[in-house]
C-alpha cells in the first residue's frame, strides 16, 4: 500500500510538472509571442532617418556661398565592444584614418552605453566609403554610421553677416540661413534594414520607406567679385582707424538690388564657435545711428518739393553762428550768404536749419497749424522709408526711431532733424532713401534675395518689392546737382573719381550722450546723370580722425572706382590730375 501511494505521488508530481511546463509554453508561445517577436524584431531591424540635403545659397552668378556635404556620425555601443581586444582593434582602425589618437579613441570606447564617438561628423568622402566597407566586413562590431549633412561655406568669412550660419542641429541661426530656414530645410525620409548578430547593418536587405526631399536653393543679389572689392577696402579702413564697427553697402538703385554688403567685426561661419556675439551682427539693418549731415539732402528735397526754396534761393548763414531762442547753431566754416545749393555743398548747419524752418510755423502758432506741418514732414520721411523696416528680408531689422510727433517743436525737433538728429536710422534705410535721388524720386525697397528655386531649378518664389514715387524727377535732378558740387568743390572733393562724375554727402555725427564720440559716413552715387551705383560707408567711433570726408570718403572712392571698372560703366569725366585734389576741408 505504501509503495502504491508513493508511485501515485510521483506520478502526480511529474504530471504537475508537465502541466506547468505546458502552461508556461502556452504562455510564452501563444500569449506572449507577439511581444517577444517584437523585441526580437526591434533588435534585428533598424529604421534609419534619411537626412534631407539643405538647399544651397548662391551669389547672383551662381557661385556657391553655402553648400551641404554628406557626412556620417559615428556611434559606439558598449554592449558589442565589451572585449578589450575588440576595442583595441577598433581604436587602431579608426586612428589610421586620422580620426584621433589611439589612446583617446580607446578611452571613448570604454565609456558605457550607446553614444556618439566623435563630436564632429566625418565629411571626407573617401573615409566614409572605407568605414562603410569595414562595417560590412564585420571589422567594426558595435559601431554605427549615421548619415547626416554638414554645412560648408566655400568663401569663408565673405559676406558672413548676410549669409549667416547654421547651429549644431543644422538649423539656421543667423542671416539668410535663419531668414530662409523653412525654404532651405528639406523633408527627411526613412529607410529600414536588418542587423546581424554583431549589430552590423545588412544594407542589402533594407528598403526605403520614404525618400528624402532636398531643400530649396536661395540665390542672392550679391556679386562675389564686388563683395571682395568692398571687403578689401573696408579692411584697409579698419586697419587705419580701428573703429568700433563699420558697414558698407553697394546697391544698383534702378532695381534696389544689394550688390555688396560688408560688416566689421565679422566671423567665419565654418568656425562660428570661435567668435563673440557682436561678430554675428548685421550692422546695416540692426544698428541705428544719428545720420547727421547725410540727412540734409532729404530735408532739402522736401523744401524743394514744397516750393519753400529753389536751388538759387539766397540764405543768410550768419557768418557761421546763429542764435535763435534758446539754441545756437554753428558751422565749421564761417559763411555769409549761400544759395540753397551751396548750403548742401558746404554742409552749412545754419543754412539748412533756416530752410527747414520754412516748413512749419513758429512754436507759438496755433497747434492745429503746427501739427499739420509736422505730419507733412513725418509722412514725407515715412515715404522715404524712415521709421519702418525696409523689407529687405534680413533678420533683426530695426525700424529706427523718431521723437514722438506729439512732442515735436520747430525750435528743437525740426532744427535737429535738419542736421540729422532726433532721428535714429539704419544704414540700409539711408541707402534706400538715397537711391530715390538716382531713380527720379522713386523709392524702391532694397532686396538681397533674387529668387528661391527647388532642386530641379524651378522657380518657387521671388521676393515682393514695393515701390512708390516720393518726389518728382526735377527735385531728384536738383539734389544730384547739389551733391555733385559737394564732390567737385565741397567737403568731399578728395573723393573725386578718376573718370566718372559722382554726387554724394559727407557726415560727421556726434554722439548726443558723449560729444567726444563720432559716427562718420559718406554716401554717393555715380555717374551723376545716369547713376549705376550707390555706395555708402558708415564708420562708428574711428580713432585718429573723425570727419566723414577723411574717414569714410576715401573708402567710398576706392569701392566706387573698382566696381564701376568691373561693371564697365562708360566714363563721363576726365581723368584726374593729382594736383587737382585738394586737402580735406571740414565735414
Amino acid at each position: 500500500m505504501d509503495v502504491r501511494r508513493r508511485w501515485i505521488q510521483v506520478v502526480v508530481v511529474i504530471g504537475s510538472c508537465f502541466v506547468a511546463l505546458e502552461l508556461r509554453l502556452f504562455h510564452l508561445q501563444i500569449l506572449k509571442h507577439p511581444r517577444a517577436e517584437q523585441k526580437v524584431e526591434d533588435v534585428r531591424q533598424k529604421t534609419e532617418r534619411l537626412v534631407a540635403q539643405r538647399g544651397s545659397i548662391f551669389d547672383r552668378h551662381g557661385r556657391p556661398l553655402a553648400i551641404t556635404q554628406p557626412a556620417v556620425e559615428v556611434y559606439s555601443d558598449s554592449r558589442w565592444t565589451a572585449k578589450p581586444e575588440t576595442r583595441d582593434k577598433i581604436a587602431a582602425l579608426l586612428s589610421e584614418y586620422g580620426l584621433g589618437e589611439v589612446r583617446q579613441i580607446r578611452a571613448d570606447l570604454d565609456r558605457s552605453g550607446y553614444r556618439k564617438l566623435f563630436q564632429k561628423p566625418i565629411a571626407d568622402a573617401e573615409i566614409i566609403v572605407d568605414l562603410q566597407a569595414l562595417q560590412r566586413d564585420g571589422r567594426l562590431p558595435g559601431i554605427d554610421l549615421h548619415p547626416t549633412n554638414v554645412r560648408n561655406y566655400p568663401e569663408n568669412r565673405l559676406a558672413a553677416a548676410v549669409i549667416g550660419h547654421v547651429d549644431a542641429e543644422g538649423k539656421g541661426a543667423t542671416g539668410i540661413e535663419l531668414a530662409f530656414d523653412a525654404e532651405l530645410t528639406g523633408r527627411a525620409g526613412r529607410r529600414t534594414y536588418e542587423k546581424d548578430a554583431g549589430r552590423n547593418p545588412m544594407i542589402d536587405v533594407g528598403h526605403v520607406v520614404a525618400d528624402a526631399t532636398p531643400g530649396n536653393d536661395v540665390t542672392l543679389t550679391l556679386d562675389v567679385n564686388m563683395q571682395w572689392f568692398v571687403e578689401e577696402e573696408v579692411d584697409a579702413l579698419v586697419e587705419k582707424f580701428k573703429p568700433r564697427w563699420v558697414t558698407a553697402i553697394v546697391t544698383r538703385p534702378s532695381t534696389g538690388e544689394v550688390l555688396a554688403l560688408v560688416n566689421r567685426p565679422t566671423f567665419d561661419p565654418n568656425q562660428y564657435g570661435n567668435y563673440a556675439p557682436e561678430a554675428f551682427r548685421n550692422n546695416a539693418v540692426t544698428l541705428t545711428y544719428a545720420p547727421g549731415s547725410s540727412f540734409k539732402p532729404f530735408m532739402m528735397a522736401l523744401a524743394l518739393d514744397r516750393n519753400k526754396v529753389t536751388p538759387t534761393t539766397p540764405i543768410d548763414c550768419e557768418n557761421g553762428v546763429w542764435d535763435f531762442g534758446p539754441r545756437t547753431i554753428r558751422d565749421v566754416h564761417k559763411e555769409q550768404t549761400l544759395t540753397a545749393s551751396e548750403v548742401i555743398q558746404h554742409s552749412s548747419n545754419v543754412g539748412i536749419v533756416k530752410i527747414v524752418h520754412r516748413l512749419a510755423p513758429a512754436d507759438d502758432a496755433p497747434k492745429d497749424e503746427r501739427m499739420k506741418a509736422y505730419r507733412t514732414v513725418r509722412r514725407w520721411l515715412d515715404d522715404l522709408g524712415f521709421g519702418r523696416e525696409t523689407g529687405i528680408g534680413l533678420p533683426g531689422e530695426s525700424n529706427g526711431r523718431f521723437t514722438n510727433i506729439e512732442s515735436w517743436t520747430r525750435t528743437y525737433t525740426l532744427t535737429s532733424l535738419a542736421m540729422g538728429y532726433e532721428i535714429q536710422t539704419t544704414p540700409m534705410q539711408v541707402v534706400a532713401a538715397f537711391d530715390a535721388f538716382a531713380n527720379g524720386g522713386r523709392w524702391i525697397a532694397p532686396r538681397i534675395v533674387r529668387d528661391v528655386r527647388n532642386a530641379r531649378g524651378s522657380l518657387i518664389a521671388e521676393p515682393y518689392q514695393p515701390e512708390r514715387v516720393v518726389f518728382d524727377d526735377e527735385v531728384a535732378t536738383a539734389l544730384r546737382s547739389m551733391m555733385a558740387d559737394v564732390v567737385e568743390e565741397g567737403t568731399a572733393k578728395p573723393a573725386q573719381l578718376d573718370g566718372w562724375s559722382m554726387a554724394g554727402k559727407t557726415s560727421t555725427a556726434q554722439y548726443v550722450s558723449d560729444r567726444s564720440k563720432y559716427t562718420s559716413s559718406f554716401i554717393a552715387l555715380a555717374p551723376v546723370q545716369t547713376p549705376e551705383l550707390v555706395v555708402s560707408v558708415v564708420v562708428d567711433q574711428p580713432k585718429g580722425a573723425h570727419f566723414g570726408a577723411t574717414v569714410a570718403a576715401p573708402t567710398v572712392k576706392g569701392i566706387m572706382e573698382r566696381c564701376l571698372t568691373y561693371l564697365r560703366v562708360p566714363q563721363d569725366r576726365p581723368l584726374l590730375d593729382e594736383a587737382e585734389v585738394s586737402p580735406v576741408r571740414g565735414r
